[in-house]
């Protein structure tokens, strides 16, 4: 329990939120990667869904206060799909200025642990999120369940896991927003024509 107090105040006293997402390999697989595929839809990595799921959280969060804030986002500089997600984030980036009007993403930032401590902190609470989730699959304590809830207006730990049939929605929410554009498209078309 100790380690989950110390991760609360950590996140606490230094973030907006802790954030860590859990989605197994074969889950992946047999919803996102199997067919169908929509036309024109690039499947995320493994990683790239997780990412997706974290900034979607993140931006329910800056969005529902109503202020004006920018969100930059680092991710650790090396892995093999680091690539996915600056793709994932410039499409977030263009739908929400496009859509909404909104100009709440900065930059998407590579960069080492060693230059950048808040993804130490991201290592850490992933493989603390991931010690828990094996406490509890053996039957122990579930710690996400003892985190305690913080005080109204500070910093909490969110642990996020894809719902049944998510991934397949996510196809389906591809293939409708295509063909909402290509209708959109038509109709300015028709209009200048």
């Amino acid at each position: 329990m100790k380690l989950v107090n110390d991760l609360t105040e950590l996140v606490r006293d230094n973030l907006t939120e802790g954030l860590t997402v859990h989605l197994e390999r074969d889950r992946y697989l047999k919803e996102h990667r199997a067919p169908p595929v929509p036309a024109k839809m690039t499947l995320d990595s493994q990683y790239g869904l997780c990412f997706r799921a974290c900034m979607r959280h993140l931006l329910d969060i800056i969005m529902a206060d109503g202020k004006q804030h920018r969100l930059q986002v680092f991710i650790e500089d090396g892995h093999s799909n680091v690539g996915d997600t600056k793709r994932i984030f410039e499409g977030l980036r263009r739908r929400l200025k496009q859509r909404q009007g909104l100009d709440l993403l900065g930059e998407i930032i590579p960069a080492k642990k060693h230059e950048q401590a808040l993804l130490m902190i991201a290592d850490f609470l992933a493989s603390s999120y991931s010690m828990m989730r094996a406490s509890r699959e053996r039957g122990g304590i579930d710690y996400a369940a003892e985190a305690p809830e913080p005080p109204k207006g500070q910093a909490g730990l969110t642990f996020l896991e894809f719902l049944p049939d998510s991934l397949r929605a996510l196809k389906e929410d591809f293939e409708a927003d295509r063909l909402e554009t290509a209708a959109a498209w038509r109709a300015r078309r028709g209009m200048l024509g």
